[in-house]
């Protein structure tokens, strides 16, 4: 919620930021082996009880794929100069003269706002490593409802949809 506030306070643009595929993003340590069985279709019909497979890098379903995949957004926000907050651990900050900028993370997509050399800084530093898509301005966050009216600097949170679909 607090950079929706940021957002409507500063009168700056909100911005939804998904990861494509992020679970696949993640590596795993060279200390850490995992091994799977091969999928049908991987090996010849037949020979399955043959072969078993190393993960080199995390793959949906894997339970550690989530944090793997954390850790690299974490060092790609580092590396373009976002400090990760010491209160909330999903939140990062951009802090300079003319490019400021707030990202909170939760999974796969990212809640953003700032200037707008921030938010240049905040894509092009995701782009380098992670293929995203971007919304402007969105309506629906995490299945919570958003309007928002910038000229009486005000937000509005409901969840009106999703009330009206759980009663029918």
């Amino acid at each position: 919620i607090i950079i929706i506030v940021i957002a409507v306070k500063n009168g700056w643009t909100l911005t939804l930021i998904d990861i494509k595929t992020f679970f696949l993003y993640g590596e795993l340590p060279k200390t850490e082996v995992i091994y799977m069985e091969p999928m049908p279709g991987v090996v010849p019909p037949g020979e399955e009880k043959l072969y078993v497979l190393r993960l080199l890098k995390a793959i949906y379903g894997l339970p550690q794929a989530s944090h793997y995949a954390q850790c690299k957004l974490r060092n790609c926000l580092k590396e373009g100069r976002f400090q990760q907050s010491q209160f909330d651990a999903c939140l990062y900050i951009l802090d300079e003269e003319e490019a400021k900028y707030y990202i909170t993370t939760h999974v796969d997509d990212q809640l953003s706002t700032g200037t707008a050399a921030g938010e240049k800084r905040a894509i092009d530093t995701l782009e380098k490593v992670f293929e995203i898509k971007i919304t402007k301005d969105p309506t629906l966050i995490l299945g919570v409802q958003l309007e928002r009216n910038r000229a009486e600097k005000t937000a509005k949170l409901h969840q009106t949809t999703y009330i009206k679909t759980a009663i029918d």
